[in-house]
């Protein structure tokens, strides 16, 4: 029998929000890579792996307190993207690649803060809204708007504008009571119609939720019309 040991010690490095971007990688089966920043309660974060050489590996975001706060995979060949993350507490976080098996590579990691949601208020037959008021929404940015309606009222969504493609399921606009139950979801991306009428289950304040899908970016504009 012949047996080989490996040192497979952990490469450690680190990384910063809004920096540059970091190559990182592993040589020896079993090693696996982390990288550390700083970062303080309510950022937010989007986080890239591009270049991506390792067979399949998890890539974790690690709070300080060592507990894993989202994951995503990584292939050979293909790119990555986890999607906003806030972050909660003050300290030190962890980029953890966790190799499979015997899996060696390398991934170039970039991580880059988020502006905060847009908000704004619809007003049913009222003028129609910008989202966001002038350019476009970043990369992991969200918008959520007001709306106040009456029990049993109709309504029709209409998006005269947007950017979002190049595809409707680009963008989703989800609407919720003022209980913040679940009413209705529609596509908000390039080429969407209108969408109703729904009927409003209660009287007071909805929240309208428009998420642009993970890298996406752009800009549109809203209005609410009664049956």
């Amino acid at each position: 029998m012949t047996r080989t040991a490996h040192d497979d010690t952990t490469v450690t490095g680190t990384i910063s929000i809004d920096g540059s971007a970091v190559t990182t990688g592993t040589t020896v089966a079993g090693q696996d890579a982390k990288l550390t920043f700083s970062a303080t309660a309510g950022q937010r974060v989007v986080l890239y792996a591009t270049s991506v050489t390792n067979p399949f590996a998890y890539l974790n975001l690690v709070r300080p307190d060592g507990s894993t706060q989202a994951s995503i995979g990584l292939y050979n060949g293909s790119n990555a993207f986890m999607d906003t993350q806030t972050l909660a507490t003050s300290g030190t976080y962890t980029l953890w690649v966790q190799h499979s098996g015997t899996g060696v590579g390398s991934e170039t990691l970039d991580l880059d803060s988020v502006p905060a949601d847009f908000t704004g208020t619809l007003t049913i037959d009222g003028s129609e809204v910008r989202v966001p008021d002038s350019g476009d929404t970043a990369v992991g940015q969200n918008a959520t708007l007001s709306m106040y309606g009456t029990q049993g009222q109709q309504i029709t969504f209409t998006f005269p504008t947007s950017t979002y493609g190049p595809s409707a399921s680009y963008c989703t606009m989800t609407v919720r009571d003022p209980s913040n139950n679940y009413v209705a979801a529609a596509w908000c991306g390039v080429g969407q119609g209108p969408y109703g009428p729904i009927t409003l289950p209660a009287t007071g304040t909805y929240t309208l939720f428009i998420d642009p899908y993970q890298q996406t970016t752009g800009h549109l504009t809203i209005s609410a019309a009664s049956q």
